[in-house]
């Protein structure tokens, strides 16, 4: 292994030691950033869905009368 030289480097995790080149750990790398992004992006979309929906209440409709377009 030519962990000294930079080429390869030791990833730990777990208790188990796997050896990365620097192009994997790259790929690695973005593949994480891709998740966390696409995970901050859900929570916002659902964060913005909660705040601009409409609470059950409300949707509840009156029965009390006739529908409105019927008067």
């Amino acid at each position: 292994m030519q962990i000294a030289s930079g080429r390869v480097i030791p990833l730990y995790s777990h208790g188990g030691r796997v050896y990365l080149t620097q192009g994997e750990r790259r790929r690695l790398s973005l593949l994480y950033h891709a998740v966390e992004g696409f995970a901050a992006s859900f929570v916002f979309l659902l964060l913005l869905n909660r705040r601009t929906s409409k609470s059950p209440a409300d949707n509840e409709v009156s029965h009390s009368g006739p529908p409105s377009h019927l008067k």
